[in-house]
């Protein structure tokens, strides 16, 4: 068995299809039967089910795909273990983080700790904090950079505090609520109100504010929900109800003279934001920042 084989087998198993495998792999299809025969023979076992119209895995066939995925992904991960120290760098930080993270302040935090350490390579990516969350569980992130949701455990995790934010509301400045200097609860009464959360998660600056209204006895009409800053943004130029975020995002609605913002003049928990990585023991890299992390953001 080779890496080879296992690219050839892992591919068939995408695409179902001999002819576009060898496609794919600029192989000819004598050589992608040949060698899915040589792996059958090997493993003494029949990895696909053939017939004149049709491929397909078998129960065999899925089991070994699932070995097969992780033997391709450990090789990769070696050869760019390699390729990134012979380029003189000591490791690699994989950070996730949610939207309008920027506007913290976490990024000039991230920008002068890679000016002090040339030697380590940064892969950054953006997404939802539930997905992140996952990310991190599954190793594709180091680190995530999130506001507190009901969606996170703190069994095997570690965290750090980077800040706390007041939540303000944003609206359409034709929204009744665009006369006002500060809300109260009372004024929220019938509106529609987009929802800024997951499907299954829910952000703690959303949880909090439905949960005072609730105890105020104020009722709102949810009009969407959404966890896509974007659709929200859309949904709020185009006066379709009001929102809560939190301060942080302030510096996003300068990029629309329609929407305006208003503090909630009542008692509403701050949203706090965190780093969060699993507790573990850590690379080189990660070891150096989450030291400079936590020097930089003491709590």
């Amino acid at each position: 068995m080779n890496q080879r084989q296992l690219e050839i087998f892992t591919t068939l198993a995408e695409t179902l299809n001999f002819t576009k495998t060898a496609e794919q792999l600029y192989l000819s299809q004598t050589t992608v039967t040949l060698q899915i025969h040589n792996l059958e023979e090997e493993l003494n076992v029949k990895l696909f089910d053939r017939t004149s119209r049709s491929v397909s895995l078998t129960y065999a066939g899925e089991v070994f795909l699932e070995g097969a995925k992780e033997i391709l992904a450990k090789i990769q991960k070696t050869v760019d273990a390699t390729a990134y120290a012979d380029q003189g760098y000591i490791g690699k930080i994989k950070i996730g983080f949610a939207d309008d993270v920027n506007a913290t302040g976490i990024a000039e935090m991230v920008r002068t700790f890679a000016e002090q350490h040339t030697n380590i390579l940064f892969q950054v990516s953006g997404g939802y904090p539930g997905d992140l969350i996952n990310t991190l569980m599954s190793e594709e992130n180091d680190l995530i950079l999130i506001p507190s949701f009901s969606g996170i455990s703190s069994k095997n995790m570690s965290f750090h505090k980077l800040g706390s934010y007041k939540s303000v509301a944003a609206f359409h400045k034709s929204h009744p609520f665009a006369k006002k200097r500060k809300l109260k609860y009372s004024d929220f009464e019938g509106k529609s109100y987009i929802y800024t959360s997951g499907n299954e998660a829910v952000l703690d600056f959303t949880g909090e504010f439905l949960h005072q209204l609730e105890l105020s006895d104020v009722h709102v009409n949810i009009f969407a929900r959404t966890d896509n800053i974007d659709a929200v943004f859309f949904m709020l130029d185009a006066n379709l109800g009001f929102t809560v975020l939190p301060e942080y995002f302030i510096g996003r609605f300068s990029g629309s003279s329609n929407i305006k913002v208003c503090p909630i003049d009542e008692p509403l928990k701050p949203t706090d934001f965190y780093a969060i990585w699993k507790t573990k023991k850590q690379s080189q890299a990660m070891e150096q920042f989450l030291t400079f992390l936590k020097e930089y953001y003491p709590e």
